[in-house]
């Protein structure tokens, strides 16, 4: 996943199983710095 902004600070990235996100199986949390793209792995 790659993701862009032009704000800094936290992010957080959530992972569903369904397009409602009723069941979150993943959240990976990241403060976005100066580096103007981050990979989440």
């Amino acid at each position: 996943m790659w993701t862009r902004s032009t704000a800094l600070g936290d992010v957080t990235f959530e992972y569903a199983t369904d397009p409602n996100f009723l069941t979150i199986v993943c959240t990976a949390r990241m403060l976005r710095s100066r580096t103007p793209t981050c990979q989440l792995r």
